[in-house]
């Protein structure tokens, strides 16, 4: 009886432990993947006026 209470008790516990890396694993690849864009974005928006410069420079 009491070692199926304990096991019961670890096993919630186990899959409570689940669920918050679940979670954090989730946010925490929302986050990478939201820096990632705004990366990419601040990138193509710097070369962008570089071509431009460029272009006029040259044109």
């Amino acid at each position: 009886f009491f070692s199926d209470i304990t096991l019961r008790r670890r096993h919630s516990l186990e899959s409570s432990l689940f669920g918050i890396v679940v979670l954090v694993s989730t946010i925490f690849s929302i986050f990478i993947s939201s820096v990632l864009l705004l990366v990419c974005r601040r990138l193509v928006v710097s070369s962008f006026i570089f071509f431009k410069f460029v272009l006029y420079w040259f044109g």
